[in-house]
């Protein structure tokens, strides 16, 4: 390549990576939670933004993603569900070390915590104080989550990449994303269980924003939360950005792979699009397609 076609790469390279970075400082993202990622060397992949919600209006996306995940040689997730209840067998991933909840609350914190555990989960009432807070949180939000569908858009997703035998893997594992969650601050926890009405309703709203493909907005409300208000957002997103965005490029260089990751991840300063064009690559929205109901009985 001569020095002048390297400018000009330079050149086109710092024009796409200032458009999404400006774009997700903005507010200004394109509404759609389908993107593709050119390589710098020209391979294609696609990220797509999923939600964690066993919500049947959720499950009304483009066509175009089930036809895209067809087509691709890799299907990423950000945990690889096939493995995911083997690694959770890990009993130091679900309970503390030399340290109890009595250590972190005062005796009637930690009755109410379990108290509100036993009522959702009664077998794990006596192992309360020894759990985790993080897993005493993440369970009491599964337990109390309005639930309309059978499962989940991501286990849906990656259930039709099995299916199809593509290949498969996770971005992190089980024990990354739950030590993500164990940096969270003890007052998170509380404020699950006492705002736990309140949460819904922040859900049913995050669920139709993300019907709606408003990245920006949901960024937006996501931050806006009480229980966000409460944990250290750097950590619960923005460094799991950037792992997920280091263990992405090996894929997207080679092309032909399909990501599916949470849509909070899509936006904000340090989302995963904006760190995706900082390593170069070219990042635009895929619009367009036929909005349907993916667990139609047409796929």
């Amino acid at each position: 390549m001569t020095n002048h076609r390297r400018l000009i790469v330079s050149i086109l390279s710092a024009l796409i990576t200032l458009t999404v970075q400006s774009s997700a400082q903005t507010g200004k993202l394109p509404q759609s939670l389908l993107w593709r990622v050119t390589a710098p060397k020209g391979a294609v992949s696609y990220v797509f933004g999923t939600i964690h919600a066993p919500d049947t209006n959720v499950f009304y996306i483009r066509d175009t993603v089930l036809s895209l995940i067809a087509t691709s040689k890799v299907y990423a997730s950000e945990l690889n569900l096939d493995s995911m209840l083997r690694q959770m067998m890990d009993p130091s991933l679900l309970v503390m070390k030399n340290k109890t909840l009595y250590d972190l609350y005062d005796s009637a914190t930690v009755d109410t915590i379990c108290t509100k555990l036993g009522q959702l989960a009664k077998p794990l009432a006596s192992i309360c104080p020894r759990m985790k807070p993080s897993i005493i949180g993440m369970m009491i939000m599964m337990r109390t989550m309005e639930k309309t569908a059978s499962t989940s858009l991501d286990e849906f997703l990656w259930s039709k990449a099995r299916k199809l035998k593509i290949k498969r893997v996770g971005l992190e594992t089980v024990g990354e994303q739950l030590a993500t969650l164990d940096e969270q601050p003890p007052e998170a926890l509380l404020e699950i269980i006492r705002g736990t009405d309140d949460s819904m309703e922040e859900l049913r709203k995050l669920t139709r924003l993300y019907i709606d493909e408003n990245l920006d907005s949901l960024d937006a409300l996501t931050r806006d939360t009480s229980i966000i208000k409460k944990t250290d957002l750097n950590s619960l997103n923005d460094n799991r950005n950037k792992r997920f965005v280091q263990r992405m490029m090996p894929l997207i260089n080679e092309g032909e792979a399909f990501f599916a990751i949470g849509a909070l991840h899509l936006a904000g300063p340090s989302s995963v699009l904006t760190l995706l064009a900082n390593n170069g690559c070219s990042v635009e929205p895929v619009m367009g397609g036929r909005r349907r109901n993916v667990m139609g009985r047409s796929y």
